[in-house]
């Protein structure tokens, strides 16, 4: 990983609700997170960094809560019971990131990014 702003043990002094995780899955959602955030739309390294921590914290969250509902729904399919797992919205309104508070903090730091462009 190039220009690597945070390790997994950085990750977890942010976020030690996190330290019980194996370390490969935060490696992962890290290395993910850290392409996800181009240093040419976050150009201050230190809200970067808050973005690849929280983009991170977010998808291990939602990992974590949807093997619970896996869980759970094979638990009721056991019993007799019929469950279904809720489905998110679409990709495109930010409600991906509506589920977890590290994904709503994500998206007001991504909202509060400078707005550049072309107008034709």
């Amino acid at each position: 990983m190039e220009n690597v702003l945070l390790t997994p043990d950085d990750f977890i002094l942010l976020y030690p609700v996190f330290a019980r995780e194996d370390r490969n899955v935060i490696l992962r959602e890290l290395e993910s997170a850290h392409r996800n955030c181009s240093p040419t739309v976050w150009t201050n390294v230190s809200s970067r960094k808050e973005a690849i921590a929280l983009l991170t914290a977010h998808w291990i969250a939602m990992n974590l809560c949807q093997e619970g509902a896996l869980a759970s729904v094979a638990v009721e399919s056991v019993a007799g019971n019929v469950m279904q797992i809720p489905k998110m919205d679409g990709p495109n309104n930010g409600s991906e990131f509506a589920s977890t508070i590290y994904g709503q903090r994500y998206l007001k730091l991504w909202k509060s990014l400078p707005k550049m462009g072309f107008v034709v």
